[in-house]
Order: structure tokens, then C-alpha cells, then sequence
């Protein structure tokens, strides 16, 4: 059976491709906005205008995060249906089982599980800090253009004039929030916010739907598998045969993997099922094996040290490995 790394890879490309659309189109519709409301004599005149203004750049956030959700969506039904499609070519009767029969429920499912239906929405959090950075560097602008007007003595039209220029300048690329990201969409910061959470939601989709059709069809031992460069914990973990139920107690359960940190956000590990008749060697080898052992300070040291916060998979936790740069 195929590893499982080529697939979400491929499907973290697609995934990525089509998030950098849906970001460098809302980043030219919120800077078209802003450049627009500078051009309004009003803003230099009006309070209320400038107000306006700040609540018009919230609507296309709110915008934002809806396309950001359907783009989760997308994500769940494409994965899913491919890691259905893979479950059944790797498990001994998986077709028999009908796993292939990829259905809307099972999309619906994963859609829940990724962003629930009364929760908030999927980026919610990194589109409020970006929200928040651009109507205060906005402020910014107005206050120290309006200062430096009563310093110079500049006439209405020169402070308007300024002021146009200063906020067109700010709506051309130089937004503090949207630094992460090129113009054309090409060039992404390291480790930002977007690109850790198309690697978590992808993968998570991934995962569960590899274990759900495990689960039906059957079958309950997986190895942890992965790809890059992994964090000590999920290190540890590779190659390790879990329980995906949790029922039997010869091996670890896969419920104990994750209490240990691995799947964490930004990992690309993935369970993968083993053969009990071609695996029997692995099997035999492990049966009674007990779980992992906790990384050690010195090994998230030397993780931290090497990585430099670049690593593909990232921390299992920002507090461990920000303790672990501390004491590099």
C-alpha cells in the first residue's frame, strides 16, 4: 500500500493554491476599499465618515471569514472523498465494505468537526488581529497627518492632500496585517497563520477519514506515519503500531498518540493501516510494548536549536518549544 504522505501533499498544494485566491482577492477588495474612502474629501473632514470607513473594512473581514468557511468546506468534501478512496485500495475488503461510497453525510460530518455550525468562524481569530491592525494603523495615520498639520501650519486642502497620499500608501501594500503575503499571492512569510492552518485542517480531515474507514471496515491497527522533519514527540511515535479503537490492549491506543501531542496543529503525520498477516513481524515485535517516552528538555533544545521555527511540522506547543528556545 501507498504512503499516505504523497496525497495530503497533494492535497495540501491544491488546498493552498485555492486559500491564496480567496486572500489575495479579499486583500485587493479591502485595500480597493480604502484607497477608495481616502479619495472622499470627507475623510479628511468628517469623524463620522472616517467611522463609516472603519465599519465598511469590518464588513469585508465578515466577508472574508465566510469565503475562508466555504473554503474549509471545500477542503473537507475533496480530502474526504480521496482518503475514503485510498482507505478502501489499502484495507483488505474495504470495497466490500462500501467505504468507497463516499456520501454527503460523511462531508457534513467533517465540516462540523472542522468548524461547527454555531462556532465561530474558521479563521476568526487571525481575521479579528488583522481587522483590529488595519483600523489602528488607519487612526494612525489620520492623528499624526492631522498633527503635523497644526505643527506646520498646512492649509485644509495640504492636510487633505497628505493625508490621501499617507492612507493610499497604507492601502498599497503596506498593511502591517497582510505582510505575510506577496501581492501576487507567490511568496508566503514562514510559519504564517494561513499556511499552519491549511496544514491542520487538511490533515485532520485526512486523518479522520482514514480512521473512520478503518473503523467500517473492520480493522483496527495503524502505524503513525509522517514526512519531514518531525517534532520529538511525533518522532517518537513513528513507526509505532496503535489501537485506532482503543480495545486492544497489546499495543498503545491511537487516543494515547494524540494525549502525547502528536496530530498537533501543523503536523503531517497520518495513521496508516498494517497489514496483520503481511505485518505479522512489526506485530509480534511491538505487542506489549508500552507508550513512548515524554521527550526530554534537552531533546525539544536541540528541536528548537535546529528547526530555528521552521520546521514543516511545528511545535506539538508554542509554550514547550518557546521554554525550549529560551533555553538554547
Amino acid at each position: 500500500m501507498d504512503h499516505p504522505l504523497p496525497l495530503l501533499k497533494k492535497h495540501l498544494k491544491v488546498n493552498q493554491t485555492e486559500m491564496i485566491n480567496v486572500l489575495t482577492t479579499a486583500k485587493r477588495r479591502i485595500e480597493g476599499f480604502i484607497r477608495k474612502r481616502a479619495l472622499d474629501p470627507r475623510f479628511a473632514t468628517s469623524g463620522a465618515f472616517r467611522d463609516e470607513t472603519y465599519k465598511g473594512i469590518s464588513g469585508h473581514y465578515i466577508k472574508l471569514n465566510k469565503e475562508l468557511d466555504n473554503w474549509g468546506d471545500s477542503v473537507v468534501k475533496n480530502t474526504s472523498k480521496d482518503f475514503f478512496i485510498k482507505a478502501a485500495e489499502d484495507i483488505p475488503g474495504g470495497k466490500k465494505a462500501g467505504i468507497t461510497k463516499f456520501s454527503k453525510k460523511y462531508a457534513k460530518g467533517y465540516i462540523e468537526l472542522v468548524h461547527p455550525k454555531n462556532g465561530p468562524a474558521l479563521a476568526a481569530v487571525r481575521t479579528q488581529k488583522m481587522l483590529q491592525e488595519d483600523i489602528r494603523q488607519l487612526r494612525n495615520v489620520v492623528v499624526e497627518t492631522f498633527r503635523e498639520g497644526a505643527l506646520t501650519g498646512m492649509s485644509s486642502l495640504e492636510r487633505k492632500k497628505a493625508l490621501q497620499a499617507r492612507v493610499t500608501k497604507l492601502a498599497s501594500g503596506g498593511s502591517e496585517s497582510w505582510k505575510f503575503i506577496s501581492a501576487d499571492g507567490r511568496a508566503w512569510e514562514s510559519g504564517n497563520y494561513f499556511m499552519m492552518l491549511n496544514r491542520t485542517v487538511t490533515s485532520k480531515v485526512a486523518r479522520e477519514t482514514y480512521v473512520d474507514s478503518m473503523v467500517e471496515s473492520g480493522h483496527d491497527l495503524a502505524t503513525i506515519e509522517g514526512g519531514g522533519d518531525p517534532c520529538p514527540v511525533c518522532a517518537a511515535w513513528r513507526g509505532v503500531v496503535v489501537s485506532v479503537s482503543g480495545t486492544n490492549s497489546n499495543y498503545p491506543s491511537l487516543s494515547n498518540a494524540i494525549s502525547a501531542g502528536v496530530f498537533h496543529p501543523n503536523c503531517v503525520c497520518e495513521p496508516l493501516y498494517i497489514d496483520e498477516t503481511i505485518g505479522k513481524d512489526t506485530l509480534d515485535k511491538q505487542a506489549k510494548t508500552p507508550n513512548p517516552e515524554s521527550p526530554s528538555s534537552e531533546e525539544w533544545t536541540k528541536y528548537a536549536r535546529e528547526t530555528k521555527k521552521d520546521s514543516p511540522e511545528g511545535p506539538v506547543s508554542v509554550n514547550r518549544k518557546t521554554e525550549a528556545l529560551k533555553a538554547a
